[in-house]
C-alpha cells in the first residue's frame, strides 16, 4: 500500500486504498451485530412509550453518530449535529455481550478486481465497437472482470 503525507507534517496522512485494502464487512457484520430493524433506541424502549414514539436505528436519518471505546458496541446519534434529542443504541447482539467479535481479515475483492454490474458490462460491450482499435484494451480487460447482477454497497475499513 503506498502511503502519502501531506504537506502539513503531522495533521494527517492520506493513504492511497486499493482493492486489497477493501475488506468484507458485509458477510461479516451480521455475526456481530443487531439488523436495523430490531434496534430501539434505550430512550424509547418499554411500554411508557407510545409506538409512536419509538425510535428504531436508521442510519440515514442521522446526521451525528458519537462512539465511545468504553461503550463497546454503543453508538449514540442525533437527527442534527449537536441535536437536542440523542438517542442511544445498542448494536450488538446479545450473544456479543462480552464484544470479542473475530477480527475482519477477508478481502472482499480476492482476485484484486471490483465486480461489475452485469448490465453496465453488456452495455461496454456495444458499444465498444465505437471504440478505435488501438483504445481497446483495457475495456477488453474490463469486459473479462467479475460481474455481478446488482449494485451493492461495499465498506471500505
Amino acid at each position: 500500500m503506498k502511503i502519502y503525507q501531506l504537506i502539513t507534517p503531522g495533521k494527517f496522512i492520506v493513504y492511497l486504498v486499493t482493492s486489497d485494502d477493501v475488506l468484507d464487512f458485509k458477510t461479516w457484520w451480521p455475526n456481530h451485530y443487531k439488523k436495523k430493524k430490531a434496534c430501539l433506541s434505550l430512550e424509547s424502549q418499554g411500554k411508557a412509550v407510545p409506538r409512536s414514539q419509538k425510535q428504531d436505528f436508521a442510519i440515514s436519518t442521522s446526521m451525528e453518530f458519537q462512539y465511545d471505546s468504553c461503550k463497546k458496541g454503543t453508538v449514540v446519534a442525533s437527527q442534527f449535529i449537536g441535536g437536542l434529542v440523542p438517542h442511544t443504541f445498542v448494536l450488538l447482539q446479545t450473544s456479543n455481550n462480552g464484544f470479542n467479535p473475530t477480527i475482519l481479515v477477508q478481502k472482499a475483492y480476492p482476485m484484486q478486481k471490483v465486480p461489475i454490474n452485469a448490465k453496465k458490462i453488456s452495455d461496454l460491450k456495444k458499444v465498444l465497437r465505437y471504440i478505435p482499435a488501438e483504445d481497446t484494451d483495457l475495456y477488453d480487460e474490463i469486459i473479462q472482470w467479475p460481474a455481478k447482477e446488482k449494485d451493492e454497497a461495499t465498506v471500505l475499513l
